[in-house]
């Protein structure tokens, strides 16, 4: 069975936040609404309605969706995860419970203290200047949504081995360890954007980008 991760970049889509939001099923239009930060709120809205494509696409209403906690849908087989970063939203639906970040490389302020409480020593080692940063970053929360935990658990909790992660601590022994995928998209790695999926396992992986016009 696949799983299915939906790429679409706004920057360049002429239409007010106003208008995507009220585009939008009642429970992300409340989610949305509720973040203050402008840029922030378009692309959590966005990031909806890209949400509301992809479900579609599996036949399912995006007014099924609750919204509280880990995004899901009642009574159905099919999970998603939902993620966005400067102007692109990433959404993954799986057949699995699921977790996508994306992030887009940047420098980061403060990185070695930051480095020191959120990676392990090893991590650290592995993990290498703001590309490495951002690919332990990713993984990590890309676990954490997996896990529906989010950030309620610190990071320094996750640890990342190779192409694994896994929870270090009691509270996650009914997920254990998962896969973690680092895809190349064309048209976003190259634009310095990092992508990272968590599953339990992976199964066949395909990538579709989506025109942002599509999503109106």
């Amino acid at each position: 069975m696949t799983s299915h991760l939906f790429l679409s970049d706004c920057s360049q889509l002429a239409v007010s936040t106003e208008e995507l939001i009220s585009r939008l099923p009642d429970g992300r239009r409340e989610k949305t609404l509720a973040v203050r930060d402008p840029k922030t709120r378009r692309m959590s809205a966005f990031a909806g309605l890209l949400a509301s494509y992809a479900l579609r696409s599996y036949a399912v209403s995006p007014e099924k969706v609750v919204w509280e906690g880990k995004p899901h849908i009642e009574n159905s087989l099919v999970h998603f995860n939902i993620s966005h970063s400067a102007y692109t939203a990433a959404v993954l639906v799986s057949p699995f419970p699921c977790g996508v970040d994306i992030e887009k490389i940047r420098p980061i302020t403060r990185e070695t203290p930051i480095r020191k409480k959120l990676f392990s020593e090893e991590e650290r080692l592995s993990f290498s200047g703001p590309e490495g940063f951002f690919r332990a970053w990713t993984a990590k929360e890309a676990y954490l949504k997996y896990t529906g935990q989010g950030f309620s658990l610190p990071m320094s909790h996750v640890h990342i081995s190779g192409a694994f992660c896994e929870m270090g601590s009691a509270e996650s022994d009914e997920f254990g360890r998962s896969d973690l995928l680092w895809p190349e998209i064309p048209g976003f790695s190259d634009a310095g954007m990092q992508i990272c999926i968590c599953q339990q396992t992976i199964p066949a992986f395909k990538p579709e980008t989506i025109k942002p016009e599509m999503l109106l």
